[in-house]
């Protein structure tokens, strides 16, 4: 009902497609320009700032993906054009380079930088020995133990590759492929938690559980 609504104002998927990028970023922005701000106090805003790339990270993606998914129109010509709003087209035009460029480098400066960035950083953290609870990072870690506390950037990479399959292969044909996929991503990121155990030790009642593991 509410695409209704939207749509009867004027507001479509490339609206939507904007104010996910540009009203984080904005937020994002207007955080870290607070001004006379203590060491602390910048501290925890990028506590903040890095739960809210986090929480950013699969919606953003989701939303890209979105504008890749393309139908032909049997009514229109079979032009393609994007399944969730059928009134944009996916053919070359200005307005479809730009939105191509944005997901280009969103896909790269967050997709894939921000699981890097995140691994990288832990990595540093852990080698000079500053994995405690005063590091901005530390929403990214604090779960897991020291043996991998990077395995965050896992559940990230999960969910930009389950995303990334079941655009490409989003055509009704594909179904099976995209169960094989998904399932295949999704079983590789199973056998990663059971072997390698990342996560901190929470007791149960059985002594030899991880509660943490078992959720």
């Amino acid at each position: 009902h509410t695409k209704c609504l939207a749509s009867s104002s004027g507001w479509n998927l490339l609206h939507t497609f904007y104010a996910y990028i540009y009203g984080p970023i904005l937020v994002f922005i207007v955080l870290l320009l607070i001004p006379q701000m203590s060491l602390r106090e910048r501290k925890k805003v990028a506590a903040l700032l890095t739960v809210l790339i986090s929480l950013w990270y699969s919606p953003l993606l989701q939303t890209i993906a979105s504008m890749h998914n393309c139908f032909p129109d049997p009514e229109r010509e079979n032009r393609p054009f994007v399944i969730s709003d059928p009134s944009i087209s996916c053919e070359p035009s200005l307005k479809r380079t730009i939105v191509n460029i944005h997901t280009g480098v969103l896909s790269l400066a967050v997709g894939l930088g921000f699981p890097l960035l995140s691994f990288l950083k832990i990595r540093s953290l852990r080698k000079s020995g500053k994995l405690d609870f005063d590091s901005s990072f530390a929403n990214l870690f604090q779960f897991y133990n020291t043996r991998m506390p990077y395995f965050e950037t896992v559940q990230f990479l999960r969910k930009g590759l389950l995303i990334f399959m079941l655009t490409l292969f989003d055509d009704p044909d594909d179904s099976k492929i995209q169960a094989m996929s998904s399932f295949g991503i999704n079983g590789s990121y199973l056998l990663l938690l059971s072997y390698p155990r990342p996560f901190v030790y929470y007791p149960t009642s059985n002594s030899r559980r991880n509660l943490f593991q078992i959720a």
